[in-house]
């Protein structure tokens, strides 16, 4: 399988609490309360002053995180139940996934293996060196996630080959519309809306982005016409980048 599976240990979660530090609701700091919407641990204010004043993480401050985490033998013995369910699952998938994104990003953009870590410790996510994490869920749903987490390192790969950019270089820039907002219309197009994987029910999958109906108004008739995966993203990123300039300078 080039997807392989395995429990989240303390070390890793750290690595991923660190990368995930941005998503930090500041409001939150000062009230005794997790202020990280994507992280499902109750650290103490002071680590979480101290992750958000270090720029790159290190021995120390990971020994700190480590320490703060606390993991219950029964969840992971759960989680372990939970990792089997999931592989089993996701081999009947495995497949015909990869088989549909080579068609449209082609071979170069598909890594030989990726790793996907199981937790309820934190948000379902990508990451560098082609990891995912799973907050675990019925099978079902855990499939489209993975798949949704995979596509997105697929995207980003075939995104940096285009525009020659690291995927970190301002990809969320522009007063309204960004490379990241157009990066969550694919799963639409590729999984959701793909016939192909209605025997998993992916069809049925809702996301959370309030932005998507909009933002399809736009992209979609430039999908419709698309020649293939790379038109449809620089034309797609051409038209938000007028539209953002418009915003930014009514008449």
């Amino acid at each position: 399988m080039k997807l392989k599976f395995k429990i989240l240990n303390k070390e890793k979660l750290a690595e991923f609490i660190f990368d995930l530090k941005d998503t930090l609701n500041k409001e939150d700091i000062e009230k005794n309360e997790n202020p990280f919407d994507c992280i499902y641990i109750n650290f103490s204010k002071d680590l979480i002053k101290e992750i958000l004043s270090t720029k790159k993480l290190n021995k120390k401050i990971k020994k700190k995180i480590i320490k703060e985490i606390k993991y219950q033998e029964k969840e992971l013995i759960n989680d372990r139940k939970k990792l089997k369910k999931i592989e089993n699952y996701w081999k009947e998938i495995e497949n015909l996934f990869f088989s549909e994104m080579q068609k449209y990003f082609g071979k170069n953009s598909i890594k030989k293996t990726y790793l996907c870590y199981i937790t309820k410790k934190i948000v379902s996510g990508y990451f560098k060196k082609n990891e995912i994490t799973l907050n675990t869920k019925k099978e079902n749903e855990s499939s489209f996630i993975i798949a949704e987490e995979i596509l997105h390192l697929i995207y980003w790969r075939f995104w940096e080959k285009i525009f020659n950019k690291k995927i970190e270089d301002k990809i969320y820039e522009g007063s309204s519309w960004s490379p990241w907002n157009i990066s969550e219309i694919i799963p639409e197009y590729l999984l959701i809306e793909n016939p192909n994987f209605n025997k998993f029910y992916w069809h049925k999958q809702k996301r959370p982005y309030p932005f998507i109906k909009n933002l399809r108004k736009i992209l979609d008739p430039i999908w419709t016409n698309k020649k293939n995966m790379e038109d449809f993203i620089i034309k797609s990123q051409k038209e938000i980048n007028k539209i953002n300039r418009l915003k930014s300078n009514p008449k």
